[in-house]
């Protein structure tokens, strides 16, 4: 039971990150920022405050160039540029 609501899940977070229309989706590596208080970026912060890195023209580009550089010291994720939280209202 767990496993196919871990599936339907992962279905789900995948098909929000499709875009019904023409629009060019590009795939942001980001990584949170460093302040006094979190020298290596507080991984809870917003998305929409991280810095972007990195852009990529997929999503397998940019999660191939994360699995690269992403480290407890140095946290990084792909996210693409159609996604609601970079755009809170």
């Amino acid at each position: 039971m767990l496993r196919r609501i871990a599936l339907v899940s992962i279905a789900l977070c995948a098909m929000s990150c499709f875009t019904l229309t023409d629009q060019k989706v590009d795939w942001y590596m980001i990584s949170p920022k460093a302040s006094a208080d979190y020298p290596n970026g507080d991984i809870n912060s917003d998305v929409a405050t991280w810095q972007r890195i990195q852009v990529f023209r997929n999503a397998d580009q940019c999660e191939e160039a994360e699995a690269n550089i992403k480290t407890d010291d140095h946290p990084v994720d792909c996210i693409a540029s159609n996604d609601r939280r970079l755009n809170p209202m």
